[in-house]
């Protein structure tokens, strides 16, 4: 019996074909992009503005800290949500359009892909439109 079984990775379609393991914070962000770690690797995520339809605080969040300051990111308008996204990512950034913080919920479904055998997504990586 052989114990050198093959490691899942980011290419294992099985890896999507089945229920994700749930992954779920609730946090403030300010004007200072945060970066959320998942630990593996996503079949999909959601983000909600917990600011409230009456609000006014947007938040965006990317997959990069540059694409979240700068142009490539998700527009959140308060009250709303993004997701699920089907999306392969171990991290998200996320920040504030406004002083004070604004209240976010990010659900994800993992994967049993971890983290460290995943590329990294970056625009300098060859990966264009993330920042």
């Amino acid at each position: 019996m052989s114990v050198n079984w093959p490691k899942p990775t980011h290419n294992h379609v099985q890896e999507y074909q089945v229920s994700a393991w749930p992954w779920v914070t609730s946090s403030n962000v300010a004007t200072s992009a945060v970066q959320f770690n998942f630990g593996f690797v996503t079949r999909w995520v959601m983000v909600t503005n917990d600011d409230g339809s009456s609000g006014s605080k947007d938040i965006y969040f990317g997959f990069t800290e540059n694409g979240v300051n700068g142009g490539n990111h998700f527009h959140v308008h308060p009250g709303a949500t993004v997701g699920p996204i089907e999306v392969k990512c171990t991290s998200i950034w996320a920040k504030s359009d406004q002083s004070g913080g604004a209240p976010l919920s990010i659900m994800a479904g993992l994967t049993n892909v971890a983290a460290g055998d995943f590329p990294v997504i970056s625009g300098s990586n060859g990966f264009l439109g993330v920042g």
